[in-house]
C-alpha cells in the first residue's frame, strides 16, 4: 500500500479480497516516496515479532519501488528480508522461493494490472507489452546482503542521488566483464598514446578503477571525478599519485583551463544533452567509448558524422555484449558491450 496501511481483510473469497486491496490501493492518489524515517516507524512494531519482510526488487525499474526496497533493506539491515523479482527485466535472479500461479490467480493479476497501471500507459503503442511485463504467471523471491541490495540498486539507477553513496556500485572491482573492458580500453589507449608521451585527462573517473591501470601502464594522467563521494574515494585511491579535480566535462569545455594532450571520454558521453560541447574541450585528441546497441550512443555518432571538427580515426569493439554475473552470482545480466571511438581535431597535424 501506498501508505503503508495495515488492515484485515474481510472472511470472503479470493476475488473478493482482491477487490478490497485493490479499492483500498486506489485510495491514494500520489505515489510517493518513503522517508526511511517513516520505514522505520512502520517496520519497529513487526519487527519485535520477528516478522518476515517482503519488498520489492532494489533493481525495479520503477524508482519509487527500488527506493522502498532499499530502505527498507537498509532499516532491516538486511537479515530476513525478501525481494519480489517484480519488473527488472534487465536482469535475470536466482530465486529462493518460487510460486507458480493457479489459473484463477492469474486472472486476479491480470485484473490488477489493468486496474493499477492501465493510466500510466494508455496513450502509448507500450501498453499491451506493458500490462503483460506486469501479469507474470509465477511469483520469484530472493534473498541478499545489503551490500549487494545497495549496488544492485544503484546499477539499476545510477542517476539517482543515492548512487554515489555505495562503494563501487558497478562492480568495476569484482566484475569479470568490467575488468576486462577496462583492461582493453587501456591497451587501446596506449596504442594511440604511448605510456609517458602525452598527457591524458580522464573524465568521470568515479572510484578510480581505470586510473589504477592507467597509472600502471605509466601513463600521466589527470583524474577529474565532480561527484564528492565519488571523488573522496577516489583521491584516497590515487594517494596524490594523479591531480584530482572536481570539474563537469561542461566546465572544462567553457573555461578551457585543463589542456591534455587527450581527453578520455568513457561510457559517459551518451549522458550528455549536446555532445558537441566536446568541441571547447582544451585537446587535439579524444577517445570515446560506450554501449553500441545504447539509442543514445546513437546521437553520439550522429554528431561525429556531421563534425567539421573531429575525425574518427579508429573504431574498436572493446568488447562484445555477453553475461556477467552480479552481486555474489545471485543475478546475472546481459551486458550490452563497449564500442570505442580514437577521434582527432580536423585541425591537427595528426598523422
Amino acid at each position: 500500500m501506498a501508505n503503508r496501511e495495515v488492515f484485515d481483510l474481510h472472511d470472503a473469497d479470493c476475488r473478493g479480497r482482491a477487490r478490497e486491496v485493490l479499492a483500498r490501493a486506489g485510495q491514494a492518489t500520489e505515489r510517493q516516496d518513503p522517508s526511511s524515517t517513516e520505514l522505520a516507524d512502520f517496520l519497529a512494531g513487526a519487527l519485535k515479532n520477528s516478522a518476515t519482510v517482503w519488498t520489492y526488487c532494489p533493481a525495479d525499474e520503477r524508482l519509487d519501488c527500488a527506493r522502498t526496497a532499499l530502505l527498507t533493506t537498509q532499516t532491516v539491515g538486511g537479515k530476513g528480508v525478501w525481494h519480489a523479482v517484480g519488473l527488472s527485466g534487465h536482469s535475470q535472479f536466482l530465486a529462493e522461493k518460487v510460486n507458480p500461479l493457479p489459473v484463477e490467480q492469474v486472472r486476479l493479476k491480470i485484473d490488477a494490472a489493468q486496474t493499477v497501471y492501465r493510466d500510466s500507459v494508455r496513450r502509448t503503442a507500450e501498453l499491451p507489452r506493458a500490462l503483460t511485463e506486469r501479469a507474470v504467471p509465477c511469483e520469484r523471491y530472493f534473498r541478499m546482503p545489503l551490500e549487494d541490495v545497495e549496488r544492485l540498486f544503484a546499477m539499476a539507477h545510477s542517476r539517482a542521488s543515492e548512487a554515489a553513496a555505495f562503494e563501487d556500485p558497478w562492480g568495476f572491482g569484482v566484475s569479470s566483464y568490467e575488468i576486462e573492458r577496462l583492461s582493453r580500453a587501456t591497451s587501446w589507449i596506449s596504442e594511440h598514446v604511448s605510456p609517458g608521451s602525452g598527457l591524458l585527462l580522464e573524465v568521470g573517473s568515479c572510484e578510480g578503477a581505470h586510473t589504477d591501470l592507467l597509472l600502471d601502464a605509466g601513463h600521466r594522467l589527470v583524474a577529474c571525478e565532480p561527484a564528492a563521494e565519488f571523488r573522496r574515494r577516489l583521491i584516497g585511491r590515487v594517494r596524490g599519485a594523479v591531480p584530482v579535480i572536481a570539474s563537469t566535462l561542461e566546465e572544462l569545455a567553457a573555461s578551457r583551463s585543463e589542456p591534455a594532450d587527450a581527453y578520455l571520454l568513457l561510457e559517459m558521453l551518451y549522458y550528455l544533452e549536446d555532445p558537441a560541447v566536446v568541441d571547447d574541450l582544451p585537446t587535439d585528441m579524444i577517445f570515446i567509448s560506450g554501449p553500441p546497441t545504447d539509442p543514445a550512443y546513437d546521437a553520439v555518432h550522429a554528431w561525429l558524422s556531421r563534425s567539421r571538427v573531429w575525425m574518427v580515426r579508429d573504431q574498436r569493439q572493446l568488447i562484445e555484449p555477453r553475461f556477467d554475473f552480479l552481486c555474489h552470482d545471485k543475478v546475472y545480466q546481459c551486458k550490452p558491450g563497449s564500442l570505442g571511438l580514437f577521434c582527432t581535431r580536423r585541425s591537427s597535424k595528426h598523422p
